[in-house]
């Protein structure tokens, strides 16, 4: 997007979400430009969209931690989360 418009900041490499929110050493997923034409569909529900910004149902965060994307997204698509690219985090910050 930052070629687009110079003055969205775009997703960069720094951009990562744990596969599991509450046993971080499994690792993580970051965004790289070379995913950039996956398309993946997370989960659209409340409850979905509350584990992909929060990281569970706990909502009380002051700050959503942003950390559940790749976590709830390996529920909806079970294995193809390690090419996962961040689209809905990418559109929740230009909106």
């Amino acid at each position: 997007m930052t070629r687009i418009n110079p003055l969205i900041d775009g997703a960069n490499e720094d951009m990562c979400n744990p596969y599991n929110v509450t046993n971080p050493a499994q690792g993580q997923a970051c965004w790289t430009a070379a995913e950039w034409e996956d398309d993946p569909d997370p989960g659209h529900s409340v409850t979905q969209t509350t584990e992909q910004i929060y990281g569970s149902q706990d909502d009380t965060a002051a700050l959503p931690p942003m950390i559940g994307f790749v976590q709830q997204y390996e529920k909806v698509d079970p294995g193809n989360v390690r090419g996962f690219f961040f689209l809905f985090i990418f559109f929740i910050f230009l909106f």
